[in-house]
């Protein structure tokens, strides 16, 4: 958060992610979204990366990964139930997520919640919508787009995750300089 708001400080000429006063819900939030999506996604998507590593990296990750898995990622990866524990603990953190952020929605625009509304504070961009892109990012940079967990995950809580991932593009597109 202090690279945000030095940014916001640094470029006051564009638009604000984070909002005077406001650094102690986006902490909390921060923390309801590792807590809830980042460390439920981390077995399964992390076990499948190690793969596009160079080999230096590869086996330091690989010792990290195992270590929270339990086990060898190949046994992972091909114990029956073993990895779908991971995605339906994922699905249900998701839904707190979702949750929080509906009853927030309620509380903002007075019981009425727009579904369609590009970021979560309307119609401008904030750094909430950072913190809850990044895990699904992540998810979807790893998995890749036609993945069916990918898929699914963007389905999830009616497909609001799909939704803010295709909301973001604008901003997760790099751009090479020449």
């Amino acid at each position: 958060m202090l690279i945000v708001k030095y940014l916001d400080q640094a470029y006051p000429d564009t638009p604000r992610l984070i909002a005077p006063g406001k650094e102690m819900l986006l902490a909390t939030l921060h923390a309801l979204v590792l807590a809830n999506m980042s460390a439920p996604l981390y077995a399964p998507i992390a076990s499948r990366i190690v793969s596009a590593m160079d080999e230096d990296s590869a086996t330091v990750y690989l010792g990290r990964v195992e270590r929270v898995i339990g086990t060898s990622i190949e046994e992972f990866l091909s114990t029956s139930g073993e990895e779908d524990k991971y995605w339906e603990k994922a699905k249900n953190g998701f839904g707190v997520v979702d949750s929080c952020i509906r009853k927030a929605a309620l509380a903002q625009w007075g019981g009425r919640v727009n579904e369609h509304q590009p970021y979560l504070a309307g119609e401008e961009l904030s750094y909430a919508d950072l913190i809850v892109v990044a895990p699904l990012r992540w998810a979807q940079k790893a998995l890749g787009e036609n993945h069916e967990r990918w898929k699914q995950i963007a389905a999830w809580n009616g497909g609001r995750w799909g939704r803010m991932c295709d909301g973001m593009k604008q901003y997760l597109e790099t751009h090479s300089q020449q």
